[in-house]
C-alpha cells in the first residue's frame, strides 16, 4: 500500500505544484470515489485510525490533505457552513476530541504551506479559526460555478472590467461582487478567497473567449461555459470603482477617470451630490464632519456603499492604509478584535488613545484623533480606553511596502518617481524554512518584458528590493502600473502582490513644475497631453505656458492610458460651490473677498509647488505642495476662525519675504430688523439680529480717494452708549438697546467731500460675520459729501468730481465703484446706495467718450471677475463694465496684452488676439486650431507657400471644425480646470467649451429666474434679424461672410433630439437668439475698432427695435454678456481674425 501511495503522491504533488489553484478543493477529481473508500478503508483497519493519519499526512502530504478536502466536498453546504469534523469523522470512524482536532489542524497547515505550497488562512487564532483553514481550501465548488459566474456577469456589465495587474482595484471589485453573491456557500467561498484567485480567473476567461477547451483547468472549462450560456455583456469597459480615500487631513470619495462622461451620486447621511467623472481620478472631500455612511451610484446602475461613523458614538474608529490613504473598515472598542493585512495604518479615532505620544489632532469639532501604526505578519497593535480594549491584529501572510511617499497630481492619483525607489518584502517566519526560496516577479504592460528575481529569506524575514536600479537596468523610460508579485522559487502561485504606477527614468522630485528625467518617458502621448512642453536637449517636461494653470501628462499603458494634471509655479485658487446646481468651479484673484457661514457648500482648492502654512486664526496647517500639489478646505469649518484682524487666511512660504494674502472670508448674520433715518443733518441706523450682540467692526471707505477707516466697538452693556471717532473729527454713538439691537448715530455733514460706503460687521456666537438678509444680501450704508460751499445733491457732486479730478483716476475710481456694485445688497438699505449705480453709468460714459486705452486696459480686467461676498455667488450683477464703456472690446488688436489680465477662461482666450497681426505666423506657429485656417479658401496655399490666407466662408469653417471635432477630446469639457490654451483657439474644443459654459450659465439663470431675464430674451429675439451689414456703410464689409447664421453651428455641434418637450424647445431656441444676438455684437465690436460709429448704430436700433431707453438696453445686454462671456471671446476672436485678413491684410492674386 505504502508503495502505491508514494507514486500516486508523487503525481499529485506534481500536479499541485505545477498548477496556479490556490484551493485543494479544486484537485477533488485527482483522487476517485473508489480510491478515496479505499484509503479510508484502510486507515480504519489501523489500531488507531486517527495516529496513522497524521503520519500518513506527513509522509504523504499531496494524498492525505486533498482526502480531508474532498472528503468535505462531498455534502459541502447542505448542513451547517461551519460543520466539518462530522465529514472528517467518518475517516476515523471515531469522534475527535479537542485536542486531536488542534494536532489534525496542526499537521494539515504544515502539510498544505510547507510541502504543497498552498497558500494558508492567515489567521492563527480567532471564531472558527481552524474550520476556516479547511473551508478556504474548498474554494469554489464546481457546482456553484454557474451561479457565480451569472452573478459575476451582472456585476461585471455595470463597473466593468478591473485590470488584472491592479490587486488593490480587483480587490475592490470582488468585496463589491461578493455582496451580490448568492447563496450564502457561494458568497462565503469568494469571501475567503483573499487573492481573488477565482476573480482573476473569471475576467482573464471573460476577456480570453472560449477558444478551445482543450489545456483549461475543470474550473475554466466551467467558467467558460457558464460565460458563454450566461448574460450578455453589453459594453465591455475598464472599472471604474468610487473608493473612500483619506488625502492629508481631510477624506472623502476619489471618483474613478473614465474615457466618456459618468454621472454619479453620492450620498452621505441625508445629503446628495451630483457629479461627472472626468478622464482622470477627482478627489471629492466628505462636507460631513462625521458622515455616517457613503453610498455611490451611477447612470448605469452600479451602486456601492461604504459603512463609515455608524452612530456618533465615541467609541469608534476608521481604518486607512497608507500611503495610499484607501479606506480599509470602521470598527469600535466594542468589537474586542479586528484582522487586517500586514502593512501601514492610519486609524481615525472618536477617542483620544491612551499613547499621548503617539497620535494627533485630525479635527477639533468634534473631536477626531489620527495614529499611524505599522503592522507586521502576525503582529497585535491594542487601542485601550479604560476597560475597553480592541485589538488590532496582522494577518500571517506575507507584506510589500514601499519605502518612499508617492508624488500626488492634483486631482489626486499618485506615482512614485523610480529614482532610489526600494521595495521591502517581508515574510512570515512560518513560512520560512532553512533551504526555502522565493523569487519576485516584476511586470509591466508597457516598459519591458517580466523580470524574474530570486532572493534568499533572510534572517530577519525580509527583503529589500531597489527597484530604481531593476527598472534601469531591464526596461526602456516611462511610466506604467507595475506588478511586483512573490512566489516560491518551484511553485507558479503567488504568495501575495501589489502594484504601483512608478516612473521609471523620473529622479527624486524637487520641483514639480520641471521633470528632469534621465531619459524621456517612451510612452508620453503628446497629442493627448495638455500646456506640455518636452525639451529633448536636457530631457526634462514642464508647462508651455504659464498664464495656464495646470499642464496635463499623458502616459500609454497598455489599453489604457494614465493622465496626471500639475499646477504651474505660483499659487492658485480655485472656489467649488456644491450650493449650485451645476457645482461649477471658477478660478479667484488672490485676496478677493469670500462669504461663508456654517452651512456652506464651498470648498476652497489652493494649488502651489512649495511647502507652505496655510493660518487664519488660530487654524494653521502645514501643506507640503512639492509633494501634493493641492490642499482643499471645506469653508464652512473656517466659521469658527473668523475675528477682528484674522479674517484673512494666509499662506506662509520660503519663496515669500512675508504672508501672502489667500482669501479674506465673510460670514453673514441674518438681519432680524434694519432701518435708516435722517434728520437734522443726523443719520440714525438701527439694527438687530437673533443672537446676543458681542461687538460691532464699523467700517467706511471714500470709492474715490480709496480711504477707509475702521473701528470695532465691544457692545458690553444692555443700555450703554459708546462715542467713538469713524474718522478725524466725526464722532459716532453707538448705544445697545437690548442684546440683540444696537442703534448707530453719526452726522451727515462735515465729511471729507467723496462716495462713501459704509459696511458693518457683528461679533455674536464667538464669531464675525457681516449684516445680511434672509436671501444672503448684504446691509451697508452711503453717504455723498460734497465741499460745503456747494449743494449736497448727486448733481452737485458730479460737477464738482468732474472739474476737480484727474482723468488718470477714472479708471481706477470706475474699477472701485463696480467691486462694490458686485456686492448683492439688501433691498432695505439700496435708498442710501442707489447713487453707486448713477455715478457707474455716468463716469463709465465719461471713460467711454475718452476712450483712452490705458484706461479701457484696466478696466478689461474687470470682465470675468464676478465676486462672491454674498450668498448668492451665482447670482447676475446688475451692470457689466462692457456695456458701459464697450471701448474695451473695440481697441485694435495690438493694445490687447499676450498675458491673461485675470485667471478667468476670458482673458485666458483674448490674450491671443495680438498674434492676428501676423495671421500665417499664428498658423504656422500652432496658436490657433488649424480648423479656423480651413476656413478659409487658400488654406492649402497658406501650408505649403506660408502665403497669407485669404477669403473666410463661414460654410467652410463649418465643415473644418466638424472634421476636427475628435470626440476623444471630448472629455476634457468635463475637467474644471480645463481651458482652451495654446493650439485650441478658434477649433472645435474652444467652441464646444464656449458652448457648455453658456449653457450652464444660462441654465443657472432659468433656475433663478428674474425679471432681467425675461428682458433679455426679449432684446436678444427681436435683434435676432439684425446683422451687420445693415449697421455698417457697406465699403469693405459687404464683401465679407458676415451675415450666415452663427446658429447653423450650434445645430452642427449640438443636434436636437427628434422630440423635445415644450419648455425644452422653447429654452434651445432663447439659446440660438442669443448666440445669434453675441456674435453680432462681437462683430460691432470688432468693425468699430476699423470705422467708428457702428456702435453707435447697433444701440440706437436696439433701443428702436425694442422700444426700450438706453439704460435698459444696457442692462439687458450686460445681462446676456455675464452669460456668454467666454463665447463672445471666440466669436470676438473669430471676426477679429476675418476681419485681420479679408479687410486689413494686402491682396494678393493666386493664378
Amino acid at each position: 500500500m505504502n508503495k502505491g501511495f508514494q507514486d500516486f503522491e508523487d503525481k499529485l504533488l506534481i500536479n499541485i505544484k505545477n498548477s496556479e489553484s490556490p484551493f485543494l478543493g479544486l484537485f477533488e477529481n485527482q483522487i476517485s470515489s473508489k480510491m478515496r473508500q479505499n484509503i479510508i478503508s484502510f486507515i480504519q483497519k489501523q489500531y488507531d485510525p486517527f495516529d496513522k493519519f497524521i503520519d500518513l499526512l506527513d509522509d504523504y502530504p499531496a494524498v492525505f490533505s486533498t482526502l480531508l478536502v474532498v472528503q468535505l466536498l462531498e455534502d459541502f453546504g447542505k448542513h451547517g457552513h461551519f460543520e466539518v469534523y462530522p465529514f472528517f469523522e467518518k475517516i476515523f470512524d471515531q469522534t475527535l476530541t479537542q485536542h486531536q482536532k488542534e494536532v489534525l489542524w496542526q499537521a494539515f497547515r504544515i502539510a498544505c504551506m510547507y510541502h504543497l505550497g498552498i497558500s494558508v488562512s492567515p489567521r492563527r487564532s480567532g471564531p472558527h479559526y481552524m474550520v476556516r483553514e479547511y473551508l478556504r481550501q474548498v474554494g469554489l465548488p464546481l457546482r456553484y460555478v454557474d451561479q457565480f459566474t451569472v452573478k459575476a456577469l451582472r456585476y461585471v456589465d455595470k463597473t466593468g472590467i478591473p485590470d488584472l495587474d491592479d490587486p488593490e482595484l480587483l480587490k475592490l471589485w470582488q468585496e463589491g461582487l461578493v455582496d451580490r453573491l448568492t447563496p450564502l456557500t457561494v458568497k462565503e467561498a469568494i469571501q475567503r478567497d483573499d487573492i481573488c484567485y477565482h476573480s482573476q480567473l473569471f475576467i482573464s476567461c471573460l476577456q480570453g473567449g472560449k477558444n478551445s477547451l482543450r489545456g483549461k483547468s475543470r474550473l475554466e472549462a466551467a467558467i467558460l461555459k457558464a460565460i458563454e450560456a450566461g448574460p450578455k455583456i453589453r459594453k465591455a469597459k475598464q472599472a471604474g470603482i468610487p473608493r473612500v480615500i483619506l488625502r492629508e487631513s481631510e477624506y472623502g470619495i476619489l471618483l474613478p477617470g473614465s474615457k466618456e462622461p459618468v454621472q454619479w451620486e453620492i450620498i452621505t447621511g441625508d445629503e446628495t451630490r451630483k457629479f461627472t467623472s472626468r478622464n482622470d481620478d477627482r478627489f471629492l472631500s466628505f462636507e460631513m464632519s462625521l458622515p455616517p455612511d457613503a453610498v455611490v451610484i451611477n447612470d448605469e446602475g452600479f451602486r456601492c456603499s461604504y459603512s463609515l461613523w455608524e452612530n456618533q458614538k465615541n467609541n469608534r474608529l476608521l481604518i486607512f492604509s497608507m500611503p495610499d490613504g484607501r479606506f480599509v473598515t470602521g470598527s469600535s472598542l466594542a468589537e474586542k478584535e479586528v484582522f487586517l493585512d500586514p502593512g501601514n495604518y492610519l486609524f481615525l479615532t472618536r477617542f483620544s488613545p491612551e499613547n499621548e505620544e503617539e497620535y494627533e489632532l485630525f479635527s477639533d469639532n468634534p473631536e477626531v484623533y489620527s495614529q499611524r501604526v505599522s503592522l507586521a505578519p502576525g503582529e497585535t497593535y491594542v487601542f485601550q480606553r479604560g476597560p475597553a480594549k480592541l485589538q488590532i491584529k496582522a494577518e500571517e501572510k506575507p507584506a510589500l511596502y514601499f519605502t518612499q511617499e508617492p508624488l500626488r497630481g492634483v486631482r489626486g492619483n499618485e506615482l512614485y518617481p523610480a529614482d532610489n525607489l526600494k521595495l521591502d518584502i517581508i515574510i512570515p517566519k512560518e513560512m520560512l524554512m532553512s533551504d526555502e526560496k522565493f523569487v519576485v516577479r516584476v511586470t509591466s504592460n508597457t516598459l519591458g518584458e517580466e523580470i524574474v528575481l530570486p532572493f534568499p529569506a533572510q534572517e530577519n524575514n525580509q527583503f529589500v528590493l531597489n527597484i530604481g536600479k531593476l527598472m534601469e537596468q531591464y526596461w526602456v523610460p516611462g511610466v506604467s502600473r507595475v506588478l511586483f508579485a512573490v512566489y516560491r522559487e518551484d511553485i507558479k502561485r503567488a504568495l501575495v502582490r501589489k502594484s504601483a504606477v512608478i516612473w521609471s527614468g523620473l529622479p527624486q522630485m524637487k520641483n514639480r513644475a520641471r521633470f528632469a528625467c534621465t531619459q524621456l518617458p517612451a510612452n508620453l502621448v503628446q497629442d493627448d497631453c495638455e500646456n506640455l512642453q518636452v525639451d529633448l536637449d536636457t530631457n526634462s517636461i514642464t508647462f508651455s505656458d504659464e498664464t495656464n494653470r495646470f499642464f496635463k501628462m499623458a502616459f500609454k499603458d497598455g489599453v489604457r492610458t494614465l493622465y496626471f494634471t500639475w499646477a504651474v509655479p505660483g499659487v492658485f485658487l480655485s472656489l467649488k460651490d456644491y450650493g449650485r446646481a451645476d457645482h461649477a468651479e471658477k478660478g479667484l484673484k488672490l485676496g478677493e473677498t469670500i462669504s461663508i457661514n456654517t452651512s456652506s457648500r464651498k470648498v476652497l482648492t489652493v494649488f502651489a509647488s512649495e511647502p507652505c502654512l496655510l493660518k487664519i486664526g488660530q487654524y494653521e496647517t502645514q501643506v507640503d505642495f512639492s509633494r501634493v500639489g493641492s490642499k482643499r478646505i471645506p469653508l464652512s469649518g473656517m466659521v469658527d476662525y473668523l475675528e477682528p484682524g484674522h479674517d484673512t487666511l494666509l499662506l506662509y512660504s520660503e519663496k515669500y519675504p512675508s504672508a501672502l494674502p489667500l482669501l479674506r472670508f465673510v460670514s453673514p448674520f441674518e438681519a432680524k430688523s434694519y432701518s435708516t433715518e435722517s434728520g437734522i443733518e443726523l443719520r440714525k441706523i438701527e439694527l438687530s439680529i437673533r443672537s446676543p450682540i458681542q461687538s460691532l467692526r464699523f467700517s467706511i471707505k471714500n470709492l474715490i480717494d480709496n480711504i477707509s477707516y475702521e473701528i470695532n466697538v465691544d457692545l458690553k452693556q444692555i443700555g450703554q452708549t459708546y462715542r467713538h471717532e469713524i474718522l478725524p473729527d466725526i464722532y459716532a454713538t453707538f448705544f445697545k438697546v437690548d442684546e440683540n439691537e444696537c442703534t448707530i448715530h453719526y452726522p451727515e455733514t462735515g465729511w471729507p467731500s467723496g462716495l462713501w460706503l459704509t459696511s458693518f460687521i457683528i461679533k455674536a456666537e464667538n464669531r464675525w460675520g457681516a449684516l445680511a438678509d434672509s436671501n444672503g444680501a448684504v446691509f451697508a450704508d452711503g453717504l455723498l459729501s460734497t465741499p460745503s460751499q456747494i449743494g449736497q445733491s448727486f448733481e452737485d457732486l458730479w460737477w464738482w468730481f468732474s472739474n476737480n479730478h484727474d482723468p488718470d483716476t477714472y479708471a481706477q475710481i470706475f474699477s472701485r465703484l463696480d467691486e462694490a456694485l458686485r456686492i448683492k445688497y439688501a433691498l432695505g438699505c439700496w435708498k442710501n446706495l442707489s447713487w453707486l449705480e448713477s455715478f457707474w453709468i455716468k463716469l463709465g460714459k465719461k471713460i467711454s467718450y475718452d476712450a483712452r486705452t490705458e484706461d479701457c486696459l484696466k478696466l478689461l480686467s474687470l470682465v470675468g471677475d464676478r465676486n462672491s461676498i454674498t450668498e448668492e455667488g451665482d447670482a447676475i450683477p446688475k451692470l457689466h463694465p462692457g456695456t458701459a464703456v464697450p471701448a474695451i472690446f473695440c481697441q485694435g488688436k495690438n493694445v490687447y496684452p499676450e498675458k491673461r489680465l485675470t485667471v478667468s477662461s476670458f482673458h485666458s482666450c483674448l490674450r491671443f488676439m495680438p498674434k492676428f497681426n501676423n495671421p500665417c505666423h499664428a498658423f504656422s506657429h500652432r496658436y490657433l486650431d488649424v480648423a479656423a485656417l480651413f476656413g478659409f479658401q487658400n488654406a492649402m496655399a497658406v501650408v505649403q507657400t506660408e502665403c497669407a490666407p485669404q477669403k473666410f466662408t463661414t460654410s467652410a469653417y463649418m465643415e473644418s471644425l466638424s472634421a476636427r471635432d475628435l470626440p476623444e477630446k471630448w472629455r476634457y469639457l468635463n475637467d474644471d480646470q480645463w481651458i482652451p490654451a495654446k493650439g485650441d483657439i478658434l477649433g472645435p474644443m474652444h467652441y464646444r467649451y464656449a458652448v457648455d459654459r453658456f449653457q450652464g450659465e444660462f441654465s443657472n439663470a432659468m433656475a433663478m429666474g428674474s425679471e432681467r431675464l425675461g428682458h433679455a430674451l426679449a432684446l436678444s429675439k427681436q435683434m435676432k434679424n439684425v446683422s451687420i451689414s445693415n449697421l455698417a456703410g457697406g465699403g469693405a464689409i459687404s464683401r465679407l461672410d458676415t451675415d450666415s447664421d452663427p446658429v447653423m453651428l450650434f445645430n452642427r455641434f449640438h443636434p436636437q433630439p427628434e422630440w423635445l418637450d415644450d419648455e425644452a424647445a422653447v429654452a434651445i431656441e432663447n439659446q440660438k437668439n442669443i448666440i445669434r444676438f453675441i456674435s453680432l455684437f462681437a462683430q460691432v465690436c470688432r468693425w468699430e475698432s476699423r470705422e467708428a460709429g457702428i456702435m453707435d448704430n447697433f444701440k440706437e436700433k436696439a433701443i428702436k427695435t425694442c422700444s426700450l431707453p438706453a439704460n435698459a438696453i444696457n442692462k439687458y445686454l450686460g445681462y446676456l454678456l455675464y452669460l456668454s462671456e467666454d463665447l463672445f471671446c471666440f466669436y470676438l476672436l473669430l471676426w477679429e481674425l476675418v476681419f485681420s485678413v479679408d479687410c486689413d491684410q494686402p491682396r494678393r492674386r493666386y493664378v
